[in-house]
């Protein structure tokens, strides 16, 4: 047999094996972990009404009435350094490492007792923090990913939130309607990418999200969604059109990621529990439920905010 094609049996027979593990795996974890009914008492109506509303529609815009152009200078000022220094090379989305400062944006959505609130309703008393982000993402880009792709995340339930840092209508998010709620059975990339029957059935409910500076979303990635970066018009493109700057929030369940983390052999821990977050110390933790202190770690002048690392030393 020729030994290229004896390579393309081999792994391609390797790459159905892994999925039908990950597919066995992953469901385990997720239908294994229980919903945990918070205690977390809140008597707002209109709060009441967008939990309700994230609970059918998996998405929602969530109002941050307390955020202002002084929080989020200084997020826009290292974003904009950093896009000076892009190519079209790299990956899409940059992902740039800050310690988070006491006073700041992220101690007060992290500290927002409404959100808090929303979080561990939707996801269950055990619902955390896993990881805070400054990301940019650039439009036009040479390589494609897999996230262009309609798709559900392969870990269950599990919210993100997108805090927008500027204004684009070139990038932007599509999320399918009430699709949240789906109890997947497969869970490998592939497994997780809508087909075409899927696509044509979920048509009518995709809506587009378009990043508005100050303003956020907050979803379910267990719904089939997507993001949406291919240059499509070189027409009338300003300078802020070539990327989209946000903070990124992601919450879990905390007995689910603790199982996925303890599942060596997958790499899942990677994408879901507390990991690679830093907070200075003057950071008010203490008044960030959706921080678990356990996973706190004191590290010079900062707390590093990572599961692998805490269990480590």
């Amino acid at each position: 047999m020729n030994f290229n094609l004896y390579k393309y049996f081999y792994n391609h027979i390797k790459k159905k094996f892994s999925d039908v593990y990950i597919d066995y795996t992953y469901a385990k974890i997720i239908f294994s972990s229980k919903f945990k009914k918070t205690t977390y008492l809140l008597n707002d109506k209109k709060i009441l009404g967008v939990y309700q509303s994230l609970k059918t529609k998996g998405i929602i815009n969530y109002n941050i009435d307390y955020i202002t152009e002084s929080l989020m200078e200084p997020y826009i000022r290292i974003c904009n350094e950093k896009a000076l220094n892009y190519h079209s090379k790299q990956n899409p989305t940059v992902s740039i490492p800050i310690v988070y400062e006491k006073n700041s944006l992220v101690e007060k959505v992290l500290s927002d007792k409404n959100l808090t609130f929303i979080i561990k309703s939707y996801l269950g008393h055990d619902a955390i923090l896993d990881n805070v982000s400054l990301n940019i993402t650039f439009l036009g880009n040479e390589k494609r990913v897999v996230s262009e792709k309609l798709h559900y995340d392969n870990v269950g339930k599990r919210l993100k939130m997108f805090i927008y840092l500027n204004s684009t209508n070139k990038i932007s998010t599509d999320y399918t309607l009430s699709t949240n709620n789906i109890k997947h059975t497969k869970y490998s990339t592939n497994a997780s990418r809508a087909s075409q029957k899927i696509i044509k059935k979920y048509k009518n409910l995709i809506k587009t999200f378009v990043p508005i500076k100050g303003q956020s979303i907050l979803f379910d990635t267990n719904g089939f969604h997507k993001g949406n970066y291919s240059l499509k018009d070189y027409d009338s493109l300003s300078e802020s059109d070539y990327y989209r700057t946000m903070i990124k929030f992601e919450f879990s369940s905390k007995e689910k990621s603790n199982k996925f983390f303890l599942k060596n052999s997958i790499n899942a821990k990677e994408i879901i529990g507390p990991r690679q977050t830093f907070f200075s110390e003057a950071f008010d933790v203490d008044s960030c439920e959706m921080i678990d202190k356990a996973y706190l770690s004191r590290v010079g002048s900062f707390y590093f905010y990572d599961q692998g690392y805490k269990r480590n030393h």
